[in-house]
């Protein structure tokens, strides 16, 4: 649905692009309408985009996610949960109870 994330030049006229492109009922708000100086009135629109923007990310996981059989859901959680221990530092490791020796 989204496609490639954009990138520069104007990634966030890009990005309000492909929003309004999904969501014809979506309006990006005007930069003065922010609190703040300049500055912070600026940063605060390009995060609103930006949240949009991910948030179409999120609801396309969250369809492709529906769409598997449980069985796959679940096989998807254990390697989740099995490529983060993996990363794990070993000070990591035992803040979370692990004592043992490495599981592989």
């Amino acid at each position: 649905m989204l496609g490639t994330r954009p990138t520069k030049p104007d990634v966030i006229n890009k990005m309000a692009t492909v929003v309004q492109s999904v969501n014809k009922h979506w309006v990006r708000p005007a930069t003065r309408s922010f609190a703040g100086t300049r500055n912070q009135q600026k940063a605060a629109a390009d995060r609103y985009v930006r949240e949009a923007y991910n948030d179409l990310a999120r609801q396309e996981h969250i369809k492709f996610a529906a769409e598997l059989t449980l069985a796959t859901r679940v096989d998807m959680v254990v390697l989740c949960l099995l490529a983060w221990y993996d990363m794990l530092t070993t000070k990591e490791k035992k803040r979370i109870g692990h004592t043992g020796s490495e599981v592989h």
